[in-house]
C-alpha cells in the first residue's frame, strides 16, 4: 500500500529525473569538465530530486489534485473533457442538458424520451471539437 502523496512524490522523481539525469549529458560533463565534478553533480542531483519529491508529498495533498468526472455507463450523453474547448455552442442550443463550469462542458441530465434524442444528435453534431458523444444506455 503506498503511502498517502506517494503518488505527487513518484510523478516528481520521475519527471526530475527525465529532465535532469541524461547519459548525453552526463558524458559531455566528464569529457569537458571531468569525472569529478560530473560525480558530484549527480549525486547533488539525485538528492535534490528525493528531497523535492518529498516536499511535494508534504505541501500537496491527493485531495486538491483535479479528479475526473466519473461517468457512469448508464449515460446517453457523454461529454469527452479532453475534447471540450468550452466554446458552450451545447449550451446555448440545449441549456436544459448542458452547463459550463471551470471553462468545460458538463451533462446536466440525460434526455428521458427517445424523442428527445434525434434533437440532441442534431444539436452534437455542431460541436466543433466533437466531444459530446450520443449513444444508447446499456
Amino acid at each position: 500500500m503506498l503511502k498517502k502523496g506517494a503518488s505527487i512524490t513518484n510523478i516528481v522523481i520521475i519527471l526530475s529525473s527525465w529532465g535532469v539525469i541524461k547519459i548525453p549529458m552526463l558524458a559531455n560533463e566528464v569529457k569537458f569538465l571531468g569525472i569529478k565534478f560530473m560525480g558530484i553533480r549527480w549525486v547533488l542531483t539525485v538528492i535534490s530530486i528525493f528531497t523535492m519529491g518529498y516536499f511535494m508529498a508534504l505541501f500537496v495533498k491527493t485531495r486538491d489534485l483535479p479528479k475526473p468526472e466519473m461517468e457512469s455507463k448508464e449515460r446517453i450523453l457523454t461529454i469527452k473533457q479532453e475534447y471540450c474547448i468550452g466554446c458552450g455552442v451545447c449550451v446555448k442550443l440545449l441549456p436544459e442538458y448542458y452547463e459550463i463550469r471551470d471553462n468545460k462542458a458538463f451533462v446536466k441530465q440525460d434526455p428521458k424520451e427517445k424523442s428527445q434524442i434525434a434533437v440532441i444528435v442534431k444539436m452534437a453534431d455542431k460541436c466543433p471539437t466533437k466531444a459530446i458523444v450520443v449513444g444508447q444506455s446499456e
